[in-house]
């Protein structure tokens, strides 16, 4: 949990928002190195008191500003192991973008979620729930018989994160809907398969 709770008024929630509006726009524009509290507290025009009461540090306020652009998706269940995986990986091509990447920002987005302190909390309070759903959608898969048990889920879901990725950030080019579902296709009809020792150890 990044955001600070404490004993009196509840935080206002619009002064909420526009802290996270600002720390985006600096992060998209600066980077996470320069960013400064003080300087998204001026920019919204409240103290930095009003900041920390809500994120106990730059690391975690540069996360929730991360979590704020982003949809954790609903869960697909078409009956469709493809369809799902399109599905949850097209929610990864619309958060990338809500956060700038595609663009010339998406340096420094993604500088700033690669820092060490940013990616833990940004880990800890977003993308694990979305590899959790990733990983229930293969699960209930192999459940069904579409995948084999001993599957790899985890470079699965790593190849189509993969390459959203690396089309936003690396080379900035469009990805559609049939790409993503070319490499879904691919993975699903030969699965990479995991090592023996790992099989009954998946997370």
């Amino acid at each position: 949990m990044t955001e600070v709770t404490s004993i009196g008024r509840p935080p206002d929630a619009g002064l909420t928002e526009k802290i996270l509006d600002e720390t985006l726009r600096q992060l998209q524009t600066d980077a996470y190195a320069t960013l400064r509290i003080e300087h998204v507290a001026a920019a919204v025009g409240c103290g930095k008191t009003a900041v920390y009461r809500r994120w106990e540090n730059k690391a975690a306020l540069a996360a929730a500003a991360l979590k704020h652009s982003s949809q954790l998706g609903e869960l697909p269940d078409t009956g469709n192991i493809v369809d799902d995986l399109v599905v949850h990986a097209w929610r990864n091509v619309q958060n990338q973008r809500a956060r700038g990447f595609g663009t010339d920002k998406a340096h420094n987005i993604w500088a700033s979620i690669t820092d060490p302190a940013v990616r833990q909390y940004f880990w800890d309070e977003f993308l694990v729930d979305r590899r959790r759903m990733g990983t229930q959608i293969l699960r209930r898969a192999m459940d069904r018989g579409d995948l084999p048990e001993n599957t790899d889920t985890d470079l699965i879901l790593d190849a189509l994160a993969g390459l959203t990725i690396y089309r936003n950030t690396v080379r900035l080019a469009e990805i559609d809907d049939g790409e993503v579902r070319a490499l879904a296709t691919a993975l699903v009809h030969s699965p990479p398969l995991t090592h023996p020792s790992k099989v009954g150890n998946r997370q």
